[in-house]
């Protein structure tokens, strides 16, 4: 079954219940993750990377130039916050867009704008 509002989607699955997140949790995790934090700009590069093709830890810490358990750290924070997800095994897990954050992106591109901090 699917409900849907314009703040909150909820996705119940037979096994269970999975909350996704509305656009308007998003803008406020985004703003916070990104503007708010000594980590925004490492975790906006993480998400603008991403944008382009799913990655695993050390092909994002290669490409952005940190070292792995920086960049584990911020897709850990990333993923806690139901911004990626992941597919795979323990090693090589791919990373990827949520798909709340996939389908909001101009909320991310606005935000990154308004924080001053640049696209790369």
């Amino acid at each position: 079954m699917f409900f849907t509002s314009s703040i909150v989607r909820v996705d119940v699955k037979v096994l269970g219940m999975s909350l996704a997140l509305g656009p308007v949790r998003l803008r406020r995790t985004l703003l916070y993750l990104v503007s708010a934090t000594r980590g925004g700009p490492a975790r906006a590069k993480i998400i603008t990377t991403l944008k382009d093709e799913p990655m695993n830890v050390n092909q994002l810490a290669e490409r952005l130039g940190h070292d792995y358990s920086t960049i584990k750290h911020h897709l850990d924070v990333l993923r806690e916050n139901k911004l990626v997800e992941v597919a795979g095994g323990k090693y090589g897990q791919l990373y990827f867009l949520s798909s709340d954050l996939q389908e909001n992106y101009g909320i991310f591109i606005e935000i990154l704008g308004k924080s001053g901090k640049t696209q790369t």
